[in-house]
């Protein structure tokens, strides 16, 4: 079903009337299966995952086939780029950060007595 949805998504993308009302639906339908998955971190890093790599196929499947070809296309997607929040990017937590946050948690749990 979520593919489905998808799918829709991508042929109403260029009807901008309906894209907010589409990025609430994707949101909800993720949080939905992130809230089935709570406090199981193995089904948290599928979620993870999922986003990231449906972040790679959009960007290699559909984004840098539609770059400009032009200087005036090019201008167009570098104002927008400037202007509406910068360069799509989805960070990973490094495997330090990772270890101190499970450091910290393991000593908040020893210093709880409850």
């Amino acid at each position: 079903m979520l593919k489905a949805d998808l799918r829709n998504f991508f042929e109403r993308m260029s009807d901008e009337t309906h894209l907010q009302s589409d990025f609430s639906m994707i949101t909800t339908l993720i949080w939905q299966v992130v809230a089935q998955s709570e406090g199981d971190a193995i089904a948290q890093l599928r979620v993870l995952r999922f986003l990231e790599n449906l972040h790679q196929d959009i960007r290699e499947a559909h984004f840098q086939p539609a770059l400009p070809t032009d200087r005036h296309g090019l201008h167009n997607l570098l104002k927008e780029i400037e202007t509406n929040g910068g360069w799509p990017y989805i960070p990973k937590m490094d495997l330090r950060t990772f270890l101190a946050l499970e450091n910290e948690k393991n000593q908040a749990v020893e210093v709880d007595p409850g």
